[in-house]
């Protein structure tokens, strides 16, 4: 709809019924025409006016008179585009209004619009506001942006938050959500990391994680954490909010309230990051792991309802190689060869081995390629997990999944012979020949690696017992004993790699799952079970393929390669909280977020 208002005799009247410099003044800095409402406190009733037309350079007094209230309200628009307020909500219209009361605003015939906060100070009778081209560009930019808390318990929650501002700790509060709703503490850019929170039903009891922050009964914001009960607040205990690295803004989730344990979090941060989406009935309890600078880490739990979404990574990924875990009820999962680290609780934890003895559990994870030079993933959970109280018995678990860009095509590797085998792929990928390994299959098990998320006709395939000998098909690439991905199969010794013979595997022109088959070839001189005496491959439909083991093949030049582990896990400490913040000197208490959202 447009923004660009008719102003009518009310508004022409504000402006020449006040001495020029008296009241509240706005003016626009930037270079595109801005579309002005305000709101404030008038007669012990909440009152927004709009809209008045500031083109660049131009000033306005909405309020005028001497002021009588420390904060006020704007909303600011650009030809009907978006506005990204502080979660202060008032009635507008898209014509000139005045509009007493800010609640029912459907009901009355209106819209409910988001503004945001001007401070005047305490003492000042007139203020000018300016609406800065940097400051316009990211609250009309459309972004998610700021702290945002949604509620999925069945109570309201009063939420507050502490967080570092300049060198010091501030915490503000109250916030009141209501389930189903969300509201945003913080609109602006988030400036750090880490966040805390403390929610509360009825104010009673919340289990926090050791941040202790001062907080009041009433709506505050208070600087400084230490000494509270000597400047007139109550200590309380807050849990801590990971918004990731580099995240603009973030939304977390609020989730069985009564246990005072509130741990589902879901990020935003453009469109990076990693997200599970849930396509089954029912509802997935999802853990992931992955490669981090302290070492293997794994995370969990991420509630996700049937046809919902969690971003469980924010900002640009940057692994290749992630791992998933997905229960219904705490179910069994049809894991792989991968062991992370769990607890039944919420949980982040570093290292992926002596689970036990450190109070763990060790479980086996899925493993999933984002393919090389992607910042952001979208795994789905498919359609074969459980449903509870459903005609499924309980004991199925999710083992299909399909996951953004990887097409429903591609290679299953299974091992029907009496060793593990050690697999390692080549394939011309986008970055030209390029060789993976190591996947460790169990006899009787399967691997489906992801390659680069691309399907391929030929594949070409490695399979060791215990780093032993593999007869394959004059088909060369570059290895190491090691995890690895390595783009080139040319001057493999040269760049420090291992130079192999790999085996050749034809998947047909068909986009649908090839299953190739490890089996022991009875007449081969080879010892029982290893690779080279593998014969038969075996499609999705059950029909078998033989390779003739003479064929020549010449495998084309390569550029120049980069190299991308597949990880192996390794031991890294568990994390501890972070010292207590350091405390502020007071702030005298505003009204903060009582307008809820």
């Amino acid at each position: 709809m447009n923004r660009i208002r008719n102003l009518f005799p009310l508004v022409i009247l504000t402006f020449y019924g006040f001495p020029a410099f008296a009241g509240l003044e706005i003016c626009n800095d930037t270079n595109e025409t801005q579309a002005i409402s305000v709101g404030y406190k008038g007669d012990d009733v909440w009152t927004s006016e709009g809209w008045w037309n500031l083109d660049p350079g131009g000033c306005a007094t909405p309020i005028g008179g001497d002021l009588t209230q420390r904060y006020y309200y704007f909303r600011a628009e650009k030809s009907g585009g978006p506005f990204q307020g502080g979660n202060y909500y008032f009635c507008t219209s898209t014509t000139a209004y005045t509009i007493k009361g800010d609640t029912e605003c459907e009901e009355r015939g209106y819209d409910k619009e988001d503004f945001q906060e001007i401070d005047t100070g305490e003492t000042g009778t007139e203020f000018t506001f300016r609406l800065t081209q940097s400051a316009m560009d990211v609250a009309q930019s459309g972004e998610g942006l700021g702290l945002e808390f949604c509620n999925e318990t069945e109570f309201t929650q009063a939420v507050s938050i502490g967080y570092k501002q300049g060198e010091g700790y501030i915490s503000r509060g109250w916030w009141n959500v209501e389930p189903g709703e969300c509201s945003k503490p913080l609109s602006a850019a988030l400036q750090q990391r880490y966040y805390y929170y403390r929610a509360e039903v009825s104010a009673g009891d919340f289990s926090g994680q050791g941040y202790s922050f001062c907080t009041a009964s009433e709506a505050y914001d208070i600087e400084g954490d230490k000494d509270c009960e000597n400047r007139g607040y109550v200590t309380e205990d807050f849990a801590e909010i990971d918004t990731g690295e580099s995240a603009r803004g973030f939304t977390f989730t609020l989730t069985n309230a009564t246990g005072g344990n509130i741990e589902n979090a879901s990020a935003s941060d453009g469109d990076d990051g990693l997200r599970i989406c849930n396509e089954t009935t029912a509802t997935q309890e999802v853990s992931i792991g992955y490669q981090a600078e302290d070492g293997w880490t794994s995370e969990g739990w991420w509630r996700i309802e049937p046809d919902g979404c969690a971003t469980v990574i924010d900002g640009p990924l940057k692994n290749q190689w992630y791992y998933y875990r997905a229960e219904v009820q705490g179910g069994p999962f049809d894991g792989e060869n991968y062991t992370f680290c769990t607890t039944t609780q919420a949980y982040t934890i570093v290292g992926d081995e002596d689970c036990e003895s450190r109070g763990y559990e060790s479980e086996k994870f899925r493993e999933f390629s984002i393919g090389s030079g992607t910042s952001s993933f979208v795994l789905t959970i498919g359609s074969s997990a459980a449903i509870p109280g459903g005609e499924s018995s309980g004991d199925e678990t999710v083992s299909e999944t399909t996951a953004e860009p990887v097409v429903n095509a591609g290679l299953k590797v299974c091992n029907e012979t009496e060793h593990n085998q050690s697999l390692s792929f080549g394939y011309d990928g986008a970055d030209g020949w390029t060789s993976e390994g190591w996947w460790v299959a169990e006899p009787g098990e399967c691997v489906t690696p992801a390659l680069d998320g691309q399907p391929h006709r030929y594949i070409y395939y490695r399979a060791e017992v215990n780093g032993g000998e593999f007869a394959g098909q004059n088909y060369f690439f570059c290895t190491t004993p090691d995890a690895y991905t390595i783009v080139g199969d040319d001057n493999c010794a040269s760049r420090g790699y291992d130079r192999e013979d790999f085996y050749e595997i034809d998947t047909g022109a068909g986009e649908e799952l090839f299953t190739f088959t490890l089996v022991s070839d009875p007449g081969s001189e080879s010892p029982a079970g290893t690779a080279e005496s593998v014969t038969t491959a075996t499609d999705s439909k059950g029909g078998g393929v033989e390779f003739d083991r003479n064929s020549e093949a010449a495998v084309e030049p390569e550029p120049e390669p980069e190299t991308n582990p597949d990880p192996g896990p390794t031991t890294q400490p568990e994390p501890e909280i972070e010292p207590e913040p350091e405390p502020e000197q007071k702030k005298p208490p505003r009204r903060g977020g009582s307008r809820g959202g």
